[in-house]
């Protein structure tokens, strides 16, 4: 069975590596540039919602059709109906029209992008800063040491609710003071749920970390896409939005080699992957405040 999961799941995440860029800058095209917080974080509000009702409607079928018995066919139905949704998807998609933007060689546009300073500025700040970015199971690892074991999914279920709700919110906080302020302010907040993992850790104060890293997670997801297409020239919002995701994906693969050697050491009475992680987000703060201007060339 693995034989056939594995090439699937890769192919899954091809998928969505490919979809993702050029959805994004579809919306840097189609969108204003005084609402397009607004937009992304409209579409990251329902592409959250879309996350959690997938596995709800798999559940209740599961529950209601089968018993509760999760069978070959169980899935076999489950993925049946899952291919509804994707089947419209595609359907509505061949309906949009695409705005008429000007053709860039990719050799050009590479150049766009790294030969602006803010927007190169930019990335890379937000890739050094997910060198400690690290995953979401060392948080819950962490989490484990105070809640009890039945609690432990309780706080996964707050952030991933604290994610989706603050989607939408954030966007709108770009637009009105700023995308580089509002990713400061995220920056900031991540800053403080790693010390209170770190010093301050007990089953209230978890909980309350938890919606606080939603809230940066909410802002990783959207707010760096409105910063690149305010800056971007000649509309090479794909490459640009590109690049940053490629950037940011291949500094978090470290990352999670260097959480995971630290977690045996201690430091602080805590794990040496938070003290490290406190001292990259120290530096990407620093970064961005000093080398990252918010001014659109527009």
């Amino acid at each position: 069975m693995w034989q056939q999961v594995v090439p699937l799941r890769v192919f899954e995440r091809l998928g969505k590596g490919i979809r993702e860029t050029p959805r994004d800058a579809l919306i840097g095209l189609s969108e204003t540039k005084k609402n397009l917080g607004r937009a992304f974080g409209f579409r990251k509000l329902f592409d959250s919602l879309g996350a959690i009702a997938g596995p709800l409607l798999a559940t209740f079928i599961a529950v209601f059709f089968f018993n509760n018995v999760y069978t070959e066919q169980t899935y076999r139905t489950i993925f049946l109906v899952a291919i509804v949704p994707a089947v419209i998807a595609v359907i509505v998609l061949l309906f949009l029209k695409e705005m008429p933007s000007p053709t860039t060689v990719p050799r050009i546009a590479f150049n766009h992008i790294f030969g602006n300073r803010n927007v190169r500025n930019f990335i890379f700040v937000m890739s050094f800063l997910y060198l400690g970015n690290f995953s979401m199971m060392f948080f819950l690892l962490r989490a484990n040491d105070y809640l009890p074991l039945f609690a432990v999914p309780i706080a996964y279920i707050a952030y991933n609710a604290a994610y989706t709700a603050f989607s939408l919110p954030v966007g709108i906080m770009a637009d009105k003071i700023g995308a580089k302020k509002t990713v400061l302010v995220a920056m900031l907040l991540f800053l403080s749920v790693l010390v209170g993992f770190t010093f301050f850790p007990s089953m209230m104060a978890v909980f309350l970390l938890f919606i606080m890293l939603g809230f940066f997670t909410a802002t990783a997801k959207t707010v760096p896409q409105v910063f690149l297409v305010e800056h971007m020239k000649n509309n090479n919002y794909a490459s640009a939005i590109g690049s940053y995701k490629g950037l940011t994906g291949l500094a978090s693969l470290p990352a999670n080699l260097i959480a995971g050697f630290l977690w045996t050491i201690p430091l602080f009475g805590a794990p040496a992957t938070f003290i490290f992680s406190m001292a990259i987000a120290c530096l990407a703060i620093v970064f961005l405040v000093l080398f990252v201007r918010d001014e659109s060339p527009y």
